[in-house]
């Protein structure tokens, strides 16, 4: 395209054009290894010229592809792929594409095999349907994960039958940016394991404490060191003098742009701080034969119900584990026993109160032998709320662990997001402050107040003889 690209870019833009080899025992060899990357800078970075690499690979081969920019809104979406397309047609490929540009339809196509790549507005109106070769969505700090889960049933549903790539690409956030602090915590959980194959997470960031000192309430000439010094153009044009420029306009405000921190403030103003949330992010999922405890819970308004599992692992820390959420109530009944008879549970767990105590009773007759009905009453079930809040709050992490959270799919970050404390006589619990159902979060606290009373498997029988 006739512009080196920069050393972190040319890093991204190799690793997800690797394919998988029959050599490494990869399953599918000659596909690409990775269909999904994810690419978290600070601003100055460069994620756009990363983007022209990728469409130009994606489109510029001998069939007919097609590529996707999208993000929050679809004026985002058009711009970002202007600043793509300009640089394509600035460079010696120039003359292999022509560009569109008319009311409401924009795209760059490749005369020889007809590939399209094109802005693409974030709704199902827009997607349905479709099978882009290519996806990236950008701003994805802009998006709750709600949203960002819409935007891709938009695309990796062809992704079944085909083969296809996305590609994530942001600056850090802000407190409601749902979506990035789920993606973060799924890609440096993948890091930790070493995977090599399905997701690929970049991040550039500085650390959170520097020489057990916050990073936020280091000295001005030693933050400007540590931003300058992790930022990935520190040798290619980004000046000193830039970032102490920046630094004067406010701390959040330069922490979040170029040191890639998540502007939090008002975290600890939810219900549970949700950078604390995060720091708690379970790298491993409780193992498959561990005795756990299930919990589940119900909306008081009957709109749904949410089951999750807790287990104490041998260093003493209990682990909480998001296992389903569903609309209705009806449904949590047969699945809570589907649970029990297919893996190895010691206790169901759940507050004796309110259209959870009917599932409880229709349950608890069912349960086979060793599994164990808690039902909290309620001064039990204020102090499970206290609890998971403090076990949160309180920790420290890497030196201080009180509870590991595995939310694979964010629904305890939402839900605490939604949630306001109520006062019962027997203290403080979880409570809706709007219409939205909450019912992972108190579920998540009866599930932690449970892992420590999982009794133990009942002996096995001796066989029955005669004489």
């Amino acid at each position: 395209m006739g512009r080196p690209l920069f050393p972190h870019q040319r890093y991204v833009a190799d690793v997800l054009g690797e394919v998988q080899s029959e050599e490494a025992g990869d399953p599918n060899p000659g596909r690409l290894a990775y269909d999904q990357g994810q690419a978290f800078m600070q601003r100055r970075s460069g994620k756009t010229v990363l983007v022209q690499p990728m469409v130009a690979r994606t489109c510029g081969g001998p069939v007919k592809r097609t590529a996707w920019t999208t993000a929050q809104k679809r004026d985002s979406a058009v711009r970002r792929w202007r600043d793509a397309t300009d640089q394509i047609l600035a460079s010696p490929m120039a003359s292999l594409v022509r560009r569109k540009v008319s009311i409401a339809h924009e795209e760059l196509a490749w005369r020889k095999t007809g590939s399209l790549y094109v802005p693409v507005a974030p709704d199902d109106e827009s997607m349905h349907g479709e099978d882009p070769d290519l996806a990236i969505v950008d701003e994805v700090w802009a998006l709750s994960l709600a949203e960002l889960h819409a935007i891709q049933d938009g695309y990796r549903p062809a992704w079944s039958v085909k083969e296809g790539q996305e590609l994530l690409l942001s600056a850090a956030g802000v407190l409601r940016s749902t979506a990035l602090k789920h993606q973060r915590i799924l890609g440096r959980e993948a890091v930790a394991r070493g995977r090599r194959l399905g997701l690929a997470h970049f991040e550039w960031a500085v650390p959170d404490v520097v020489d057990g000192v916050p990073v936020a309430d280091l000295e001005d000439h030693q933050l400007i060191d540590v931003v300058w010094a992790a930022h990935p153009r520190r040798f290619l044009g980004l000046g000193r003098e830039f970032l102490i420029g920046e630094l004067a306009k406010g701390r959040a405000r330069f922490l979040r742009h170029y040191g890639g921190i998540d502007d939090d403030t008002g975290s600890a103003t939810a219900a549970i701080d949700l950078a604390k949330i995060a720091a708690a992010a379970a790298v491993e999922p409780i193992r498959a034969d561990a005795r756990v405890a299930i919990a589940f819970e119900v909306d008081p308004d009957g709109l749904e119900a949410s089951i999750a599992a807790s287990f104490t692992w041998p260093d003493g820390v209990p682990q909480i584990e998001a296992v389903e959420r569903r609309e209705g109530t009806r449904w949590a009944g047969p699945r809570v026993l589907e649970i029990v008879e297919s893996q190895p549970v010691g206790l169901v767990a759940m507050v004796n109160a309110g259209p959870g105590r009917d599932l409880a009773d229709e349950i608890e007759p069912r349960l086979p032998e060793g599994v164990t009905l808690l039902r909290l009453p309620a001064g039990d079930y204020a102090a499970a709320c206290s609890r998971l809040k403090t076990s949160i709050e309180q920790q420290q992490p890497p030196d201080l662990v009180r509870v590991r959270l595995h939310d694979p799919r964010g629904e305890l970050l939402e839900a605490v997001q939604r949630a306001g404390v109520a006062r019962w006589r027997s203290g403080p619990v979880w409570a809706k402050r709007g219409a939205e159902p909450i019912s992972m979060l108190p579920t998540f606290s009866v599930a932690l107040w449970a892992a420590d009373k999982i009794p133990a498997p009942p002996r096995p029988r001796p066989a029955f003889r005669i004489g």
